[in-house]
């Protein structure tokens, strides 16, 4: 299973839309996005793309479009995402700090935060730590294969 990881996309709804279709198009059915990605529109187009199951950590940009998202069926959203996928365990958030803190409170395969806009991708103990970068910044998005935890990074959609 591969899916996409995407973080501080900001008001590029327009490179949301175009990853979504790419992502669509090589048969990826999985993104988290790790916040900020506030937009006029996003809700419109996070509901063209119906076959895709989203988890969305909210960012600190993130107010208006929350509850919006939430009522998408293949949208989760929250200020932490824990939930597992090919029985491996995910902690999301935006902030990097509320991300690893999560991690000690109760132990995960994966840790993926946004925020700083600079891509991370390292070992925390037993956990992998990820930071797609910024989207909107240019940084492109990361493709993670389940269950073996190999990373790509990939820049052009």
């Amino acid at each position: 299973m591969q899916v996409a990881i995407i973080s501080d996309s900001h008001y590029s709804v327009d490179k949301v839309k175009k990853l979504l279709t790419h992502l669509q198009s090589i048969g990826i059915h999985h993104l988290i996005h790790a916040g900020d990605f506030m937009g006029k529109g996003i809700e419109e187009v996070l509901a063209e793309f119906p076959d895709i199951t989203m988890k969305i950590a909210r960012g600190n940009c993130d107010y208006s479009v929350m509850d919006a998202l939430a009522k998408q069926n293949h949208v989760e959203v929250g200020d932490i995402l824990r939930f597992q996928w090919e029985e491996t365990e995910f902690v999301v958030s935006h902030i990097p700090g509320t991300a690893i803190n999560a991690l000690r409170q109760k132990s995960a395969d994966v840790v993926i935060h946004g925020h700083t806009h600079q891509p991370r991708i390292e070992r925390h103990d037993s956990a992998l730590i990820l930071n797609p970068g910024s989207l909107m910044d240019g940084d492109g998005f990361m493709i993670l294969e389940l269950p073996s935890l190999e990373v790509d990074r990939r820049f052009n959609f």
